[in-house]
């Protein structure tokens, strides 16, 4: 009976760590995401240089089908700035 406890605890131990991690990531990518339409919104071309960096690292943590969304609805947003969109592909 105890070993039962103890693998109880376990799964719900890591039930804990995964639910921590994915709302750090969330967390994560809004801030990402924060950041990115504030250096999209001043049109200059280190601040392009910096969004595009910051959504790569976003390509890391989340799906490809969220990435691909993400990317979408910014190149929807933002068509206006030519600099802004060579860099996104």
């Amino acid at each position: 009976m105890k070993a039962k406890d103890q693998s109880r605890f376990s799964i719900e131990t890591l039930r804990d760590v995964v639910a921590k991690r994915c709302l750090r990531v969330a967390r994560l990518i809004r801030s990402y995401a924060e950041h990115v339409n504030q250096f999209a919104g001043t049109g200059d071309n280190h601040a392009d240089a910096a969004a595009a960096k910051l959504i790569a690292r976003m390509a890391a943590v989340q799906s490809t089908a969220e990435q691909a969304a993400y990317v979408a609805t910014l190149k929807a947003r933002h068509w206006q700035i030519r600099n802004f969109m060579k860099l996104q592909g």
